[in-house]
């Protein structure tokens, strides 16, 4: 699995992607007051991993 963490817009975000495409764990951890939020996938092809991530870059609290 890979990890890359940041602070995207001032929001840190851990986003998660399996090394070798469809087999494993999509997803990303935003860190909001006082919670987290995680939103995940499992077995994505590396376009379906493209879309997620694209999706996961529009989410601002």
């Amino acid at each position: 699995m890979v990890t890359k963490e940041g602070t995207e817009e001032g929001i840190p975000r851990i986003l998660v992607r399996p090394q070798v495409d469809e087999q494993g764990v999509t997803g990303m951890i935003v860190d909001l007051e006082a919670t987290q939020l995680l939103i995940v996938g499992r077995e994505m092809s590396a376009y379906q991993q493209d879309i997620a991530f694209a999706v996961f870059r529009s989410i601002t609290p």
